[in-house]
């Protein structure tokens, strides 16, 4: 069944409440679910997100329509609250930062796809290897890590070659001994 937007009438702000057992609902299960929920919910937490921050600049500008501003707002934070509720409690910051920057690839890929100027749309694809190289540096974050599940073990095939030598010599930390050399110089 589509959804035809002209043909809708819409639902009263009255009868949109919701109940706390509404709100709180069942999250996903990263195990279990489809890998694209996680993209689906990441992106329709943000449309929400965005749709509140509209409305509160748009209620800033627009004196006469702060009152019937606020209320809708208030329903939209609501659906936000439950989209963004729908992401598991035991999801760890990597995993988070990974399915952001999965999602921003997803969506920029689609764009650049549907995008009929081939100019914008090479500079979409060339604004995915961003997305891309973000995603490719939040991976050295989790090789040292073994956990028991799959999902939290993310430990994909090690760096080596080239690449590999790159990343180790432009993130290495300075040791100690660098910092005490630092510290002797002498002064002028």
């Amino acid at each position: 069944m589509a959804l035809d937007i002209l043909k809708e009438t819409g639902v009263p702000l009255d009868r949109q409440v919701f109940t706390w057992r509404e709100l709180a609902g069942t999250p996903f299960s990263k195990l279990d679910d489809d890998a694209f929920t996680r993209v689906r919910v990441i992106l329709m937490n943000g449309i929400e997100s965005e749709a509140v921050r509209f409305s509160h600049a748009c209620a800033r500008k627009n004196r006469e329509l702060q009152v019937p501003l606020a209320r809708v707002r208030r329903i939209e934070q609501h659906q936000q609250t439950l989209v963004n509720w729908l992401n598991p409690g035991d999801q760890s910051p990597l995993e988070t930062t990974i399915g952001y920057e999965q999602t921003a690839i997803e969506v920029t890929a689609w764009i650049a796809q549907q995008e009929p100027d081939p100019y914008l749309a090479s500079v979409y694809r060339f604004g995915m290897l961003e997305d891309f190289d973000h995603l490719y540096r939040s991976r050295p974050c989790s090789i040292g890590s073994r956990a028991s599940t799959p999902t939290t073990s993310f430990s994909p095939t090690p760096m080596s070659g080239p690449a590999a030598r790159r990343w180790s010599s432009t993130v290495r930390p300075r040791t100690t001994s660098a910092r005490r050399t630092i510290a002797r110089r002498p002064r002028r």
